[in-house]
């Protein structure tokens, strides 16, 4: 059995992490460790290579999830690159191919440059499909409660919502001469 390694490169914007090895509950402390550090030194665009990777534990999917939640609202990019053999088998049977960008090479991984993706964009697409129409001069849903819950959406998203403005009252109609007689207006 191999050593676990982990290798680090950068290309086109990313920080290349190659897991050479098993990630296991031996060495998912080590990963967690390097991420924690890459994440204090302000990375974000990360692309994880599974190429030389034997084998994947549960203790080294929750260290994926845990970026990933660093990642997401905007915060980041994660991509997962060459998931082959009992790799891709461990992350198809907890179900989590669905819930991470994988990619099939590292090459493909990469290939979104810095400016080229933006995760504002995803979010206010999504807000979008969910209901929420803009700021306070969009038309607003039809039902009230549909145009607060595609706020929260909005918001929960990381979406940037403006406050709505306070309600304002309609101004009072003037009274009607015959109300002007009444008890209120005597004179």
């Amino acid at each position: 059995m191999k050593a676990f390694e982990i290798r680090q490169g950068e290309r086109n914007g990313f920080t290349v992490l190659s897991l050479a090895g098993r990630l296991d509950t031996k060495t998912a402390p080590d990963f967690e460790k390097k991420i924690q550090d890459l994440l204090a030194a302000g990375t974000r665009r990360f692309a994880i290579d599974f190429a030389p990777t034997e084998y994947v534990s549960s203790a080294g999917l929750r260290v994926l999830v845990m970026l990933a939640k660093k990642m997401s609202g905007g915060e980041g990019r994660l991509v997962l690159a060459s998931l082959g053999g009992s790799v891709r088998e461990v992350f198809e049977i907890a179900g989590f191919t669905t819930h991470f960008a994988i990619a099939a090479t590292l090459d493909e991984a990469v290939a979104l440059g810095p400016g080229e993706i933006r995760s504002e964009k995803l979010a206010e697409r999504a807000a979008g499909v969910l209901g929420f129409t803009g700021g306070p001069s969009a038309a607003p849903p039809v039902e009230p409660a549909v145009a607060e819950l595609a706020t929260r959406a909005a918001r929960a998203l990381g979406v940037k919502v403006p406050e709505a403005p306070a309600p304002s009252t309609p101004p009072s109609p003037a009274p009607k001469e015959e109300e002007k007689k009444g008890k209120w207006f005597r004179r």
